[in-house]
């Protein structure tokens, strides 16, 4: 219980540094920094890289060191595609077996509308991102499974999704809010054209990650 403990409180102390650029994209570490930085032992820091490095965090080459990785477009494509594929059949399940849960995102879907149909240009695309995040997030949840609320909340970390907001700002807003409108949309007449508009959106998303 000690080791996994230990192995649980590097993962997320090095997990954290990746997401602060404490320990910055294309930089190389190693164990025994690690090791010094978080005052443990090397194994059950050696246990976390190993489980950060299936995730795509960081790549172990024996003999060199820990290299921490960039963002590089298969793996943001994939993950995009995870996200997307998770919210698909979050909405497919959904109105399937609890359809009226769906009509408790309107709120939401309404205040996400109004901001972006009368006040767009006032607003930030940090705030348009939280937004459209929160959104996504409380439609995932509405499968009431905890594995795909859980990948998706890893998915959207390692994407570093409140940094990446290029879509919401100049030349690629009007095109971004052209395709994110309908989506909304969908959502409130609980439609066959969701699945549709996502797949769009989600190629304006690949479009403009950085």
């Amino acid at each position: 219980m000690k080791g996994s403990s230990l192995r649980e409180l590097a993962y997320d102390n090095i997990r954290a540094w990746i997401q602060s650029q404490d320990l910055q994209k294309g930089s190389v570490t190693s164990e025994i920094q690690l090791s010094r930085k978080l005052d443990m032992s090397r194994t059950p820091i050696r246990a976390a890289l190993q489980q950060l490095e299936m995730e795509g965090y960081l790549r172990i080459i024996p003999k060199h060191g820990i290299l921490i990785l960039e963002s590089s477009a298969q793996r943001v494509g994939d993950l995009l595609d995870l996200i997307f594929s998770l919210m698909l059949f979050s909405f497919e399940f959904t109105r399937q077996f609890n359809p009226q849960s769906l009509y408790n995102l309107n709120a939401n879907i309404e205040e996400v509308t109004y901001t972006l149909s009368h006040k767009s240009e006032h607003v930030s695309p940090d705030v348009l991102s939280r937004m459209e995040l929160q959104l996504f997030r409380q439609l995932v949840s509405l499968s009431r499974n905890i594995e795909l609320e859980r990948l998706f909340e890893q998915s959207v970390e390692r994407l570093y999704w409140l940094d990446n907001v290029r879509r919401w700002k100049s030349p690629y807003r009007i095109e971004t809010e052209a395709c994110f409108i309908p989506i909304l949309t969908a959502l409130i007449d609980n439609s066959d054209e969701f699945r549709f508009r996502s797949l769009i959106y989600l190629q304006t998303l690949k479009k403009t990650w950085v």
